[in-house]
């Protein structure tokens, strides 16, 4: 009776919801039947399960630091390669063979090696918070040996001649000591405290003082003994970070500030800056001995090795050139007659080793031998021929995927934080120098494809947004390092003489995240951040109106929405089919009107709390089929825009885009190098695709008259009942498309995604879509038993529970029947879990627990565990949701039982790190029959 009762109602709310997206998927001319009678195989949008494709960026090799250590009594570099996970590379310097790779697990990047006095190598890490990891040349393994709690980059690393490592960090902008002795962390605090975002970005140890050069021009020589403080670089003047810094002959620092390139000496003995200014130093490193009194570094100018003289203060050029900074950089002497004496030795951005002997004058260059591993994605856009471009964080590389062949190649980009297409070309924002990059999709990847067209300047380096129209690209912007005031920048190709005019402030100092453009008009949206190591001036975030033609803003405005309370980043904005100004901010979802910017429609799509962004992050918004898509904080949701009705499509994708078949293209935010596809298919979307790709020329027009015949033949078979003929004119769409006669018309492409799309179709319309499963029996699984005694059937609390933590079956929400169960969760400290009784199931089988669930605020769990015979744990299956808020949503956890798995119980819970009030109903479990 109950199985009949949630059927019953589950019919009733698959109806009503094919009623709500019924408007936006019924097709012109075919409107004969009544909207509820609207079928739902019409009106629905199916999605396939993700699919990871490949790792777009795979195998490159990026490196930002390396240091010269002994192993086995020879020389060897230590490296390590950007990726996920990161990776330890050493290398014999003398054969420049690889000798190991090693994973740093759950990390991703470093700027920061340090090879201590007992040989040891210490490796600072960021990504997954920040690390310091421990290599033994001895033992050839490395280990987490401490995290530093609140910090994400440790940007600085050094150590003193007992053997304790240093390590600077952002943001808190603290030093911490460790003491591998007594395995030991101390905290020296905040270095430069009146800042709230600080790195410390360089750091020295010479003589009982850390010395650490911060974000803002700073150079604080800190006393460990005594904790005291003190500002050495006021004399200076000079802004920005102290990028470089590095102890020479354990007594003076050679530091570089980045803005200016400016080098300096300051003794620590006599606490003088030496009176030498050092133009167009290039960084990242200086040896930390001089030789004969020289200290050699690079210069800007015509990439020159120089070296100055410690005494004199003369600039020397060494007659040595290399085209990048150092990344580390030591003395290493070869049993090599080529290589006489004392030689500089580094590493580049792409793993090679260069070798500067002094004596012969000669830069030795050897190949890269580190191992390479698949670099993160930063953005992934549909290009204007069909293709896919993706850029990469801290890479030097781009790729490029083709859906029709599964095909991938690279192409040379730095990190790309946007795109946009213009006509046949895509155009890139490149970070850290603020530039646009153009990529001429006409033509092949070259040393001149993609080329750059102009920096920003204006103190903008985060291009945040890119948004092309009109013949024009516009282009929101942050600016640099501790500065506020983003820009809108517009750059007209077609234009006489300057092509691109940058307007800075159009909000004062606000960050500009989100553009779009109508009837010659810029709509844009802002961020209060600002770059990064400064504290924003404004409340809250704004939207503006922006005339083209005349150069000058129409309107500022915030956007007043309840429950949307002082947002400090306002985007996406897109333009609707419906004609209204659509965007996002943290969990709402909004329309405006134009014309007035006043609000027509919003709804909170997510409970409060639970999403979480960066400074800058806006939510990416894109429109497929009339639906609108929204990325939350990984969350890809689709949104009827009439009904604000709303459904997860997955939560797992960082950036999204819809490629020229209609499917779903995402960056997995669970692993950013892989790029994840999920086929979409829904009768409006094969209509579409038929002029999209009569439109690209990829389909001919006798073949597009058939296909739209025989779809809207199955849509009038449908609306009349008939689902045998409905299937019969979709066999029809299918051999229409296959018929040798009509090859010349459609390209393979197409063809293949038609197929596939008109399969799942036919699939769907014979009820065969999904694999059978077999239904297990769980007591109680919709909680309309009574409380008997304080026991509830068929479950048990696994936690006892207090006013913050605790469950009750509750009628104020319910989907089958009139109860469901009710958990509140107050606390971070706490969990409650209801877990049901043990159900039989046979090992090697895979098993599906369902759940429906209504977030009131929040966010909640469900579990599948496995147990043995003995009735203890063998395995489990977690899945941690963030539902829409305020609409009833089914959640999975799946698992395939272990071989000695003879009991399941499913568990519904909330975890000692989440908070929330969350209502469960109908809990299922099911086998699926091979």
């Amino acid at each position: 009776m109950k199985i009949n009762k949630l059927i019953t109602k589950l019919f009733a709310v698959a109806a009503a919801i094919a009623i709500i997206f019924s408007a936006s998927f019924h097709t012109p001319g075919h409107a004969s039947a009544e909207t509820n009678s609207v079928p739902e195989e019409l009106t629905k949008t199916y999605f396939g399960e993700p699919e990871k494709l490949l790792t777009p960026l795979n195998s490159t090799v990026s490196i930002f630091n390396g240091t010269v250590g002994k192993e086995d009594g020879k020389n060897v570099m230590f490296t390590t390669t950007r990726g996920t996970p990161a990776k330890l590379n050493v290398v014999d310097l003398d054969t420049n063979k690889l000798l190991r790779v090693i994973d740093l697990t759950n990390s991703e990047n470093t700027w920061a090696h340090e090879v201590t006095v007992d040989g040891d190598l210490y490796i600072a890490t960021s990504g997954g918070g920040a690390k310091l990891w421990k290599y033994s040349p001895v033992t050839k393994q490395a280990s987490v040996v401490t995290t530093f709690a609140g910090q994400s980059d440790p940007f600085s690393i050094t150590s003193d001649p007992d053997g304790n490592v240093y390590v600077g960090t952002y943001p808190s902008g603290k030093v911490f000591q460790y003491n591998p002795d007594a395995n030991k962390v101390t905290d020296f605090g905040q270095m430069n405290p009146e800042i709230t975002q600080e790195h410390i970005r360089s750091l020295a140890y010479i003589d009982g003082n850390i010395y650490a050069g911060t974000g803002h021009s700073k150079i604080v020589k800190y006393n460990i003994a005594t904790g005291e403080k003190t500002e050495i670089a006021a004399s200076l003047n000079e802004p920005g970070h102290v990028y470089d810094m590095n102890r020479v002959d354990n007594r003076y620092l050679f530091i570089r500030y980045e803005l200016s390139s400016n080098g300096y000496i300051y003794d620590t003995v006599t606490e003088e800056w030496l009176d030498v200014v050092i133009p167009k130093v290039r960084g990242l490193h200086v040896e930390e001995e001089s030789l004969n009194g020289n200290v050699y570094y690079m210069d800007l100018g015509g990439n020159a090795l120089k070296y100055i003289n410690l005494e004199t203060l003369e600039i020397h050029d060494s007659g040595m050139k290399y085209g990048s900074g150092f990344r580390g950089v030591d003395w290493v002497e070869f049993d090599d007659p080529a290589l006489p004496g004392k030689s500089l030795v580094t590493v580049n951005f792409s793993g090679s080793i260069y070798i500067f002997n002094i004596e012969t004058k000669k830069v030795v260059e050897r190949p890269s031998v580190v191992r390479g591993t698949a670099a993160t994605m930063a953005r992934v856009e549909a290009g204007p021929d069909g293709n896919l471009y993706m850029s990469g964080v801290q890479t030097s590389r781009g790729a490029i995927y083709d859906p029709g062949d599964g095909s991938t190649r690279s192409f040379a980009l730095g990190q790309g934080d946007s795109m946009a297409t213009l006509g046949d070309k895509v155009l890139v924002g490149v970070y850290p120098e603020g530039k646009i990059v153009e990529y001429d999709t006409t033509k092949e990847a070259s040393a001149s494809n993609p080329r750059d067209l102009f920096v920003l300047g204006d103190n903008q380096n985060r291009i945040i947004d890119i948004h092309a129209a009109d013949g024009k690209a516009f282009i929101g912007s942050v600016p640099f390092y501790g500065e506020l005031g983003g820009a809108l920048t517009i750059y007209d190709p077609a234009a006489e003489g300057e092509k691109y005019k940058v307007y800075r402030n159009v909000v004062q100092d606000h960050s500009v995240v989100s553009l779009t453009y109508k009837d010659g008009l810029v709509y844009g949206s802002t961020t209060i951040n600002g770059g990064l190591g400064i504290d924003p001036t404004a409340q809250e975030a704004k939207v503006f109106v922006w005339d083209v033609e005349n150069e000058q803003k129409l309107k500022e405005t915030t956007v007043e929405i309840p429950g949307l309370n002082n947002p400090h980043t306002i985007g996406e904005l897109s333009f609707g089919p419906d004609g209204l100004l659509w965007g996002a901010a943290d969990n709402m979802i909004f329309a405006l009107n134009p014309e007035t910017l006043e609000v027509v429609k919003s709804k909170k799509i997510y409970p409060d709390g639970v999403l979480f962004y960066s400074p800058w992050q806006p939510i990416d918004l894109k429109w497929s089929n009339g639906m609108l898509f929204a990325n939350f904080d990984e969350n890809l949701t689709m949104i009827h825009p009439e009904t604000l009705v709303s459904k997860l499509v997955t939560n797992s994708a960082h950036h999204f885009t819809f490629g020229e078949d209609g499917n779903i293209y995402y960056i997995l935010g669970s692993n950013r190098t892989y790029l994840n596809k999920i086929e979409v298919t829904s009768y409006e979307g094969l209509h579409s695709l038929i002029g999209n790709y009569q439109n690209s020329g990829v389909l001919g027009h006798p073949l597009a008259v058939q296909l739209t015949n025989a779809l809207n033949q199955t849509e009038d078979h449908l609306l009349k009942g008939n689902k045998e003929q409905a299937i019969k004119h979709m066999g029809n769409f299918v051999k229409h498309l296959n018929n040798p006669d009509m090859a010349q018309y459609i390209s393979d492409t197409a063809k293949n995604v038609f197929n596939t799309k008109a399969e799942k179709m036919i699939s769907i319309l014979s009820s065969e879509g999904e694999p059978p499963t077999e239904a297990l029996p769980v007591v109680n699984p919709s909680f309309e038993e009574p409380v008997v005694s304080g026991q509830l059937a068929g479950w048990r609390s696994m936690f006892a529970v207090t006013d913050n933590n605790y469950y009750e079956i509750s009628n104020q929400q319910s989907l089958s029947g009139s109860h469901s169960l009710k958990i509140v969760d107050k606390v971070r400290n706490g969990s409650v879990a209801l877990m049901s009784d043990e159900i039989t199931i046979q090992p090697g089988q895979e098993y599906t627990m369902s759940a429906n669930v209504f977030v009131e605020e929040g966010e909640g769990s469900i579990l599948l565990r496995y147990f043995d015979e003995n009735h203890r744990q063998v395995s489990e299956h977690p899945y941690h949701f963030k539902v829409m808020l305020g609409q009833w949503e089914e959640v999975q956890a799946k698992g395939i039982a272990p071989e000695n798995a003879k009991y399941a119980r499913v568990i519904a819970y909330t975890t000692s790190f989440q908070i929330g009030t969350v209502y469960y109903d109908y809990i299922s479990l099911e086998k699926k029959i091979k």
